[in-house]
């Protein structure tokens, strides 16, 4: 198994991991602006599944050829690009509604997302306006990275948080 694989496989996976993390932190009513933003990477994860699912169903189907195909190709990179950066603007937009100030875990989830959303722009810039896939291995590797890096740090901030609100719940 090579570092795609294994990268993807993380990936694919991710939404699992989160619900279950997330599930757990809720549990022990652990109420933090980090939990916020797991809330809203869980539900970014699950639009981009559904997306995909929807997307290969598209690549399937005879309507693929075409116009139809090219947009579906081109929106494939701005659907990930706008969900990535309207999850950033949510985490801060709950966080402000709720009055909790975000924690250093919420600002490097969203500085992941908005790298993830800068390597999607970057990779419809190089296949589509300068029409060659110069971006292509790039973008390949860091965007199943940056996933699963993201997915690692939320979870184990999950349990740090998680294992905190317990000891707090004792005293």
């Amino acid at each position: 198994m090579n570092l795609y694989e294994i990268l993807y496989f993380i990936q694919g996976n991710s939404l699992i991991a989160l619900l279950m993390a997330l599930s757990l932190s809720l549990y022990f009513q652990n109420r933090s602006s980090f939990i916020i933003g797991v809330t809203v990477v869980a539900c970014c994860n699950f639009l981009h599944i559904v997306f995909n699912l929807l997307m290969l169903k598209l690549f399937e189907s005879p309507y693929y050829e075409g116009v139809i195909g090219e947009v579906a190709v081109r929106g494939w990179y701005v659907f990930y690009a706008v969900t990535d950066l309207f999850a950033v603007f949510m985490i801060y937009f709950l966080n402000m509604k709720v009055k909790l100030k975000p924690t250093m875990h919420c600002h490097i989830v969203a500085l992941i997302l908005v790298a993830l959303a800068l390597f999607q722009v970057v990779q419809y810039i190089g296949r589509f306006i300068l029409e060659s896939n110069v971006f292509g291995n790039i973008y390949s590797i860091s965007i199943p990275f940056l996933n699963s890096f993201m997915l690692i740090f939320i979870i184990s901030g999950l349990f740090l948080e998680t294992k905190n609100a317990i000891r707090k719940r004792e005293l």
